[in-house]
């Protein structure tokens, strides 16, 4: 399929470091983890084939409907079917699943518009899930690198809630890469991943998305955002990677220009959302 944010191009130009650790390496399946709702078992596909994405590889906070659970596709149809029959308003109160209208807020097309995702209850950093995210990742990281990669495009929602489960686990807070790209390139590259979104729908999804890392970037810590636009990263990707590299620690001290933290990277957020 096409990309869509970028963030596994981006992965796997920084993966080629041998001080880079991602989840998109084989890696021995992780231990159960007795303390999480489902026993924290492994999921069944291999995070290769889960594009190295680490919220599939965890139990500590909501997947938002991105692994497809059971119920999923049943709240997918049946709330259109509803909908068809009822029309939006009678479908947003008695359908199952968060909704706007006839549209569930759960999944690859819709996550972003729902508020609760990133920062509701289930996300609360306390030190024990902090550190039993960390295991569950660890599991499919090599420890032996220094810098370790995580990438999942529902970060752009939920960075401020991973910094504070870092923070409450007694870690650094970890470095964060928020990826753009011009929203009709998005909303026509995400066509392939879904059936039931109009073009409309798709662009406000990803705007959603912009809007999150927008936000995202004002709250963390200064010095730890930096912003990458796919088209800057698939026109530049040596200079682009190199520099987040050194940005990690990775090489030679120095700074090409490249990249925007705080602010200024919420203000170029703010003109992706713009275009």
């Amino acid at each position: 399929p096409p990309p869509r944010a970028g963030t596994t191009l981006l992965l796997q130009g920084l993966g080629a470091h041998p001080g880079v650790a991602t989840h998109l390496s084989p890696a021995p399946a992780p231990a159960p983890d007795p303390a999480a709702p489902d026993g924290g078992q492994a999921p069944a596909l291999s995070p290769r084939a889960l594009h190295g994405e680490g919220i599939f590889l965890q139990t500590v906070y909501p997947r938002m409907g991105l692994d497809h659970p059971p119920a999923f596709f049943f709240r997918l149809y049946a709330g259109r079917a509803l909908c068809a029959l009822l029309g939006p308003g009678p479908t947003e109160r008695l359908a199952p699943g968060p909704r706007r209208g006839c549209r569930l807020l759960q999944g690859v097309g819709s996550y972003a518009l729902d508020p609760a995702n990133g920062a509701g209850p289930e996300q609360a950093a306390t030190a024990d899930r902090g550190r039993r995210l960390f295991r569950q990742w660890a599991a499919h990281w090599d420890l032996s690198r220094p810098v370790l990669a995580e990438k999942s495009p529902s970060n752009a929602l939920m960075a401020p809630a991973l910094g504070a489960l870092w923070k409450a686990a007694g870690a650094r807070a970890p470095l964060v890469v928020l990826c753009s790209r011009n929203p009709m390139a998005f909303a026509l590259a995400l066509d392939a991943f879904v059936d039931d979104l109009s073009l409309r729908e798709r662009l406000e999804q990803w705007l959603a998305v912009e809007a999150a890392g927008r936000d995202a970037a004002r709250a963390l810590p200064a010095g730890t955002v930096r912003l990458v636009a796919l088209e800057q990263l698939a026109a530049r990707p040596g200079p682009v990677v190199r520099a987040l590299l050194r940005w990690a620690g990775l090489g030679p001290a120095g700074d090409e220009g490249f990249g925007d933290t705080g602010e200024a990277a919420a203000a170029a957020a703010d003109a992706a959302v713009e275009r």
